[in-house]
């Protein structure tokens, strides 16, 4: 992903969710598997595609005011930040806003915990989540991640299937065209042949 958003309109978010965290690294790591960020890998893992199920979101865009609409129950992905809750690409206080306003609440919808300020994944928002926006206030202060929306995997992979037609019809062509030249080369040797046969 390096450092683009995502947008799945139709897609599991814990799928999404296990292959974003099973991805994550803090350093480079190539053999990281899931949805993997070697931009994120290379600044010490300060970044990462923070989701949410915008069945629980409301979003009728995104990113917001872009005029991109995004479906009812798309799975969004912003490349930020971590602690940056309110996912403007940038940490500052605005995002403790988040955590002072659910402390204490526990077991909160993986979908929409992000906005809620559960920065650590684990379902809750307790002072850990602090710790987060803590280790990266000021990142991103007067020059904030913009948003780069990526083809959902689904659309990558037709983009990537139409690649390997284009690829298989190529070297069919070649290959047909190695078969002309070898069938004139042939033909060609069987007259020389020939003709030095009735020559004698």
């Amino acid at each position: 992903m390096n450092d683009n958003d995502l947008v799945v309109n139709t897609g599991s978010f814990p799928t999404i969710q296990g292959l974003v965290l099973v991805g994550y690294s803090a350093g480079i790591d190539s053999t990281k598997k899931g949805i993997t960020s070697t931009t994120s890998q290379g600044s010490g893992g300060v970044t990462i595609l923070a989701l949410f199920d915008n069945a629980l979101a409301g979003m009728a865009q995104w990113p917001p005011g872009s005029g991109q609409s995004v479906s009812a129950t798309a799975i969004v992905g912003k490349y930020t930040y971590i602690g940056d809750t309110n996912m403007d690409g940038q940490v500052s206080a605005q995002d403790y806003t988040a955590v002072d306003a659910n402390i204490g609440s526990n077991n909160i919808n993986p979908g929409i915990a992000w906005f809620y300020g559960d920065t650590n994944f684990d379902g809750n928002v307790t002072a850990q989540d602090y710790t987060a926006i803590d280790a990266a206030l000021g990142l991103g202060a007067g020059n904030p991640l913009a948003a780069t929306v990526v083809p959902e995997p689904g659309m990558i992979g037709v983009l990537g299937l139409g690649m390997l037609l284009i690829r298989r019809r190529r070297e069919g062509k070649a290959h047909a065209m190695q078969r002309t030249t070898k069938k004139d080369r042939d033909c060609g040797d069987r007259g020389m042949g020939a003709g030095d046969g009735a020559g004698g």
